[in-house]
């Protein structure tokens, strides 16, 4: 979206983006391109992006990741209550001659 006078308010380059959302600018450039993150675009090319739209994008990625997180640890949580359990040790292992298959 170009945008040839820019409203007021806290402006970020490419890669002070980037750096809040802790991704490369290609990351940043991709994800203005499908539609994630607002950008306004100055005559020489430069791509700018309100510091408010960033941050709701930080936010949505912080929230997804502790919904990764969770999910994650509700699949681990059942193995590590069975931490009390016996355990299995004994293992079957085939010894082979070099070349044999």
């Amino acid at each position: 979206m170009q945008n040839q006078s820019l409203p007021k308010g806290e402006w970020l380059t490419t890669q002070a983006a980037a750096r809040m959302l802790r991704v490369t600018t290609r990351t940043v450039r991709r994800l203005a391109h499908a539609g994630f993150l607002p950008y306004s675009g100055t005559r020489s090319g430069q791509w700018l992006f309100r510091e408010a739209d960033v941050l709701r994008l930080v936010t949505i990625r912080a929230r997804q990741a502790v919904r990764r997180r969770a999910e994650l640890l509700a699949l681990v949580r059942p193995r590590m209550l069975a931490a009390g359990r016996p355990r299995q040790t004994s293992f079957h292992l085939t010894v082979r001659k070099a070349g044999e298959r």
